[in-house]
């Protein structure tokens, strides 16, 4: 997926809600992150369910170049998730 980012923070540029999701169960969350030019470096923060999962998250400055992010989220007693 291709995301076109927006200049000002706190902004969702991508959500989805999950209806199956099984209470006290820990998920593997990841997605590998690139930028595709250098005139700006992404700056990207993951939360599910309205816990963020880790301090924000820098791409690469380099187009290209590719990071990978991994975090694991327990589900608690939700039935759902809106990553």
């Amino acid at each position: 997926m291709i995301v076109n980012g927006y200049t000002a923070p706190n902004v969702t540029v991508w959500c989805q809600s999950i209806s199956s999701i099984t209470p006290n169960t820990d998920y593997a969350f990841s997605v590998w992150i690139s930028n595709l030019n250098n005139l700006a470096q992404a700056e990207l923060v993951f939360s599910i369910n309205g816990q963020t999962l880790s301090n924000a998250i820098l791409a690469p400055v380099v187009p290209n170049e590719w990071i990978q992010y991994y975090a694991v989220w327990n589900s608690g007693s939700a039935t759902t998730a809106n990553i």
